[in-house]
């Protein structure tokens, strides 16, 4: 494939996912995000690696944040946020977490590719649907709102892992 070919694959794939983004839950998201000052963050895989990006931006925004499982982490207090990336709704150990956090008093915001899926459907205060597209190669991603409200961040997910679940696809 040449260059230009693919840049414009990829824009148009983009741009579909895009147009499916829904702006209000981002618009929660965002205002969510700009009110709480002590965030902890959790997620595995691709989506892991995306919101530890994620967490990096909202700490040059001049928040507190924390990762799950990270050495110095404090402990989840309530009036904390714990954001929590899952592309099914339910992963074990990040359910777990979200479990825990809850009974501490955090709030609990679960962005998902699934809405249905346990986590989200059975703890989550608030969820963040994001809507995926598919890629080539079987894999398919999901558009994020960044905390400043400016621009939109592609977050792959692993097709195969997770399947896709709520007709997001």
């Amino acid at each position: 494939m040449e260059y230009q070919e693919l840049y414009e694959t990829i824009l148009s794939e983009h741009r579909s996912v895009y147009e499916k983004l829904d702006q209000a839950g981002m618009r929660d998201f965002i205002e969510l995000v700009k009110k709480h000052e002590r965030i902890f963050l959790i997620g595995v895989g691709r989506e892991g690696l995306a919101t530890r990006a994620f967490a990096m931006r909202l700490t040059h925004m001049g928040k507190e944040i924390h990762w799950i499982w990270d050495d110095t982490t404090p402990g989840i207090q309530a009036g904390d946020l714990l954001i929590a990336t899952l592309g099914d709704g339910r992963i074990g150990h990040i359910n777990y977490v979200c479990e825990r956090a809850k009974a501490a008093g955090a709030y609990l915001c679960v962005v998902t590719g699934s809405p249905s899926g346990e986590t989200a459907k059975n703890l989550a205060d608030r969820t963040f649907f994001c809507t995926c597209g598919r890629l080539p190669g079987n894999r398919r991603y999901c558009a994020v709102g960044s905390a400043d409200g400016q621009s939109l961040r592609a977050v792959p997910v692993d097709r195969i892992r997770y399947g896709c679940h709520d007709g997001c696809c």
